[in-house]
């Protein structure tokens, strides 16, 4: 079911560009196990085929374990998440949050048969007044936006559920993925370059330190620079399909009757605020709120 519904958010309109990226992810991991020094086979041409398909199969398996429910509850463990407040203050405002969550949830799944009857809410100790989801298991919200009001709380999570049954956050992870083995093998690589620079300035030549200082500046300059550069156009065309997925997640809220509750909510936290610029909006993973407001067609 979840490698189903990260093929199927490959081939969405608004991932087009991100989608190119994963590709192009996956093709940097086929090479570099491609030129990795191990042989399993006499033939080299086919040798050198077999390394970059085990690339290729290493980064798929993380991406399906990463997309399950036990990448799911890593990823939770991993950021503190928790089943709930441990304060007995906020006992009340949970268990109002958690019966808004079932019947938004009821509404959610009455329209779209990818929200799955096992999505839970989790609880986040941050401050910020936000939620979230991942997978397609879990939304959570944090300590800052449990005490809101159970109707702005209901277009919130109206909101998240959209994401659940887009499967939002399928292609960001395999993204994620395959960065995180490119950043393995950058770290390794590091590691040798810096051994290397270190040895050839023991010898402490002129021509050993000027060769380190060589290495190191291309080192530093265009390997670690371009590394950096690749991930800021991640970053980039991730964030520019996260904003077209934020429209369809309000649009989703509209649709199982949620629109007004999330149009008072996003006008009370930020409608007054300056419009966005164009450049500013590019390192954003949300549209300008007015924007919004305007797609959800309230006046703030």
């Amino acid at each position: 079911m979840y490698i189903f519904s990260f093929f199927k958010s490959l081939f969405r309109p608004r991932n087009i560009l991100p989608t190119i990226y994963f590709f192009a992810n996956a093709a940097i991991v086929f090479f570099i196990f491609y030129i990795l020094p191990y042989s399993i086979t006499p033939n080299e041409t086919m040798n050198r085929i077999y390394l970059g398909l085990i690339g290729l199969g290493v980064n798929f398996v993380f991406i399906l374990i990463s997309l399950t429910p036990m990448g799911e509850a890593f990823w939770r463990l991993r950021n503190g998440i928790k089943r709930q407040p441990a304060a007995q203050e906020l006992q009340q405002d949970w268990s109002t949050a958690l019966e808004v969550f079932e019947q938004v949830k009821a509404e959610a799944r009455g329209l779209s048969k990818s929200v799955s009857d096992k999505v839970k809410l989790y609880y986040s100790s941050s401050e910020d007044i936000n939620a979230y989801a991942l997978g397609h298991r879990t939304v959570v919200i944090t300590k800052g936006i449990l005490g809101a009001h159970p109707e702005y709380l209901k277009g919130v999570l109206a909101h998240e559920f959209g994401h659940i049954a887009h499967g939002d956050s399928d292609l960001k992870l395999g993204i994620n993925v395959s960065n995180c083995i490119l950043t393995i093998f950058l770290t390794i690589i590091t590691f040798f370059t810096y051994a290397i620079i270190t040895i050839l300035q023991a010898f402490d030549s002129t021509f050993t330190n000027i060769v380190a200082v060589i290495l190191h500046f291309i080192f530093s300059i265009v390997i670690i620079g371009l590394f950096k550069l690749w991930n800021l156009v991640g970053v980039l065309l991730i964030n520019w399909s996260s904003r077209k997925a934020e429209y369809a997640a309000d649009k989703f809220a509209d649709q199982i009757g949620y629109g007004e509750q999330l149009a008072m909510f996003l006008s009370a936290i930020d409608g007054e605020s300056v419009k966005t610029s164009a450049f500013d909006i590019m390192f954003q993973t949300h549209p300008d709120t007015r924007d919004r407001l305007a797609a959800l067609n309230y006046a703030a």
